[in-house]
């Protein structure tokens, strides 16, 4: 292939092709989105299919139930790794731009390992999962050293979603970041089956095996398509200069965002526990969440689209051109996920997925439907959330989402706290309040939207203005007047001195 144009000792990026140019159209957004919605939902079967691979092994509850807690708080304190995507997807647009991210990258590793230490081999760690999580000795046990064996996790991890980012904003290769996802999923599969096979599936054996073989196949499979696909098109140096104070003020909100949606469903599990149904409650909850997920947990795919599509800053701030075809995809896209809600919950097919196929008793089924039925109204806030996230992280102002952050976990306590004293208990009263999150923050999400786009964006557009009208004003001539009296001035001035 043609090497890429050299100026001024940089490589230069080609120019964009006419079909880039064209309008954009609501075919090329479901083709590019229709991949990564797929590798969503496989990604959901995915982690079941580990589950079950350790349910057929020996202390499968204790293993399930110390692997469970490690992973889960492995990503928790790991929130700035997980949310290396959109980084990439907005900031890297050059190869010194890549260097700084990695820095960060690996900055933030080096802060998630020190806590990964402390809960492994310090009173911290016994606070949080003996006293804070009420495990017994056993699973704590088995909770410490799975946090010691994933620690390296969140590096791979951070890595390969950094460059599937930046492989979406250059080239828009879903695909590939699609088949990279599948092939982890495939990973793990088939190193489960072969240590079932082999014997060696023993303790933590098979569960971390399995994940690292996962994210190591991702990780390949993206940064062989970086260098294959991108790097060589990338000029050394962007229009400005990256540093990872920049990268750190992008993506701190969005992490602050993802940790709050992380801790809601367990302080969910938590109330729901302790309320009247108690373990039926906790299991028919464990048993809605992944099922109904798989309906609408793809339209967070609707995040990456603003930022891959958009490149033309006064179109985002306008909220014009391509930006409105997007919102209008997303309303398609909500629409379709609703109608497979009411397909899936509201008719007789729910009774025969959860009976005949995943093979849970009729009692067991008739608890889910109450919860399955609140599930319903989830794609509303949900594909609201992710369009608005899309379009604030194509601005580059990530931080007006933090405050929802705070909002939705007010909301779940609350809600928890108060739908019992209603009459709504076990898992309808954890969806509930699942939801009322949801919609607290979506609702906050849209105020800080409204603020952003008709009083923030427009002042700073009037500044912008003001100043370069400034910049292009000539000098002022000097007055004659004033000429004049500086020159009896410099007269007098010299009769004095002589």
């Amino acid at each position: 292939p043609d090497l890429p144009a050299q100026r001024g000792g940089r490589a230069m990026l080609p120019e964009p092709a006419a079909a880039d140019k064209a309008t954009l159209s609501f075919l090329t957004l479901a083709r590019f989105i229709a991949p990564l919605a797929l590798t969503d939902m496989i990604v959901d079967l995915g982690e079941q299919f580990l589950n079950a691979g350790i349910a057929h092994r020996g202390n499968a509850t204790l293993v399930l139930a110390g692997f469970g807690l490690a992973y889960s708080l492995v990503k928790l304190f790991a929130g700035l790794l997980v949310e290396m995507k959109p980084v990439g997807l907005v900031l890297v647009d050059s190869r010194h731009a890549r260097w700084a991210v990695l820095r960060t990258l690996f900055g933030c590793f080096a802060f998630s390992f020190v806590i990964f230490f402390l809960l492994s081999f310090t009173a911290l760690g016994t606070y949080t999962i003996e006293k804070f999580h009420r495990t017994g000795p056993e699973v704590a046990a088995i909770t410490y050293n799975a946090i010691t064996h994933l620690a390296f996790f969140p590096l791979l991890d951070g890595l390969a979603l950094l460059h599937a980012g930046i492989l979406l904003r250059h080239g828009r290769h879903a695909d590939t970041v699609a088949m990279a996802s599948m092939v982890d999923i495939g990973a793990q599969a088939i190193t489960v089956i072969f240590l079932l096979i082999t014997g060696y599936g023993t303790g933590l054996f098979l569960p971390v095996t399995a994940t690292y073989m996962g994210v190591t196949a991702r990780l390949a499979i993206c940064l062989h398509a970086y260098y294959r696909l991108v790097h060589g098109k990338l000029p050394r140096e962007g229009e400005q200069v990256l540093t990872p104070r920049q990268v750190l003020s992008f993506v701190w909100p969005l992490a602050l965002v993802q940790s709050a949606q992380r801790l809601s469903r367990p302080v969910v599990n938590l109330f729901v526990s302790r309320s009247y149904q108690g373990p039926q409650g906790v299991a028919v909850l464990t048993l809605t969440y992944p099922l109904a997920h798989l309906p609408y947990g793809w339209l967070n795919e609707i995040k990456p689209i603003a930022p891959a599509f958009c490149k033309e800053p006064n179109q985002i701030r306008e909220f014009s051109g391509d930006i409105q075809k997007i919102f209008k995809f997303a309303v398609g896209c909500c629409a379709f996920s609703l109608m497979l809600m009411f397909l899936c919950f509201w008719t007789p097919l729910k009774t025969i997925v959860l009976e005949n196929l995943i093979g849970v008793s009729s009692v067991l089924a008739d608890g889910t439907t109450v919860p399955l039925m609140i599930f319903t109204f989830f794609p509303f806030p949900v594909s609201t959330r992710a369009f608005l996230t899309s379009w604030t992280t194509a601005l580059k102002r990530t931080s007006v989402l933090a405050p929802s952050a705070i909002f939705r976990l007010i909301a779940v306590f609350t809600a928890c706290f108060t739908f019992p004293h209603l009459g709504v208990d076990g898992a309808a009263m954890g969806v509930a309040a699942l939801l009322c999150g949801f919609v607290t923050e979506c609702c906050v999400v849209i105020c800080c939207f409204s603020y952003l786009k008709l009083r923030l964006l427009p002042r700073e557009a009037a500044l912008a203005r003001t100043a370069e009208a400034a910049s292009l004003l000539p000098d002022e001539p000097a007055s004659p007047v004033r000429a004049g009296s500086a020159q009896v001035a410099g007269q007098a001035g010299g009769r004095e001195t002589a």
